[in-house]
């Protein structure tokens, strides 16, 4: 089970190895972000993620087809398609309820980029696009307290 709130060291080594895979692509790959067990994101987390996003973003702007992000609360999952709605994505991304269909999603924007793109590669695709993606990584859970809504 992935912590409920990572340690800053743990993110930034997981985003680390994450940088490093992008680097390894040479064709359309979608990421799926499971966040169901995530009790908490605060600042410093989301800061982070978001100096690896712009550190990363030409590797990743590369050959990324979208990302699907899992939120399990209806509630959640209607708030941040509110504010996706307003906001947009560069690339595409879907709310979804479960691994299944971030699955599904992920396989459709693969397939729809691979086509898009094939006069530009000389390889074929692979059968399945989730085949070589990395394994889940494990962080270690630190003990914070939980933080007062």
């Amino acid at each position: 089970m992935a912590p409920a709130h990572p340690t800053a060291q743990d993110l930034d080594d997981f985003l680390e190895l994450l940088q490093g895979w992008y680097l390894t692509r040479s064709s359309p790959y979608a990421m799926i972000v499971d966040v169901r067990e995530l009790d908490e994101f605060d600042g410093e987390c989301r800061s982070h993620v978001t100096r690896h996003m712009k550190r990363a973003r030409p590797a990743i702007a590369q050959h990324l087809a979208g990302t699907a992000v899992i939120l399990q609360s209806p509630w959640i999952r209607a708030v941040a398609n509110g504010v996706l709605g307003l906001v947009g994505a560069v690339k595409p991304l879907r709310i979804v309820e479960n691994i299944e269909e971030g699955q599904e999603w992920a396989r459709g924007q693969v397939a729809y980029l691979e086509k898009m793109s094939s006069h530009l590669r000389s390889s074929s695709p692979p059968s399945d696009p989730l085949s070589d993606a990395p394994p889940p990584v494990e962080l270690e859970r630190e003990s914070v307290p939980p933080s007062s809504p």
